[in-house]
């Protein structure tokens, strides 16, 4: 998976479970993602990695996950 197509996931996994995601700029033309909780605010740095043997950039972006893969959340007691 892409980092873009990872985020978005992320993102959507986290928001389905009632947490406040937005993107901020890192760089020019790129953002990552922060969740705020609890009078905070986190700033997620998602780096990008090649798999073995490289990866092309003009591949598809091809989602490979198991059927109900999600976060899981945990809350404090």
């Amino acid at each position: 998976m892409k980092v873009e197509g990872f985020k978005d996931w992320l993102a959507e996994q986290l928001q389905n479970r009632g947490v406040d995601v937005s993107r901020y700029d890192v760089a020019s033309g790129l953002s990552d993602l922060a969740v705020r909780g609890e009078g905070a605010e986190y700033r997620l740095r998602i780096v990008r990695t090649s798999p073995p043997g490289g990866e092309r950039p003009d591949d598809a972006n091809t989602v490979q996950r198991p059927a109900g893969t999600a976060i899981e959340v945990r809350r404090p007691d």
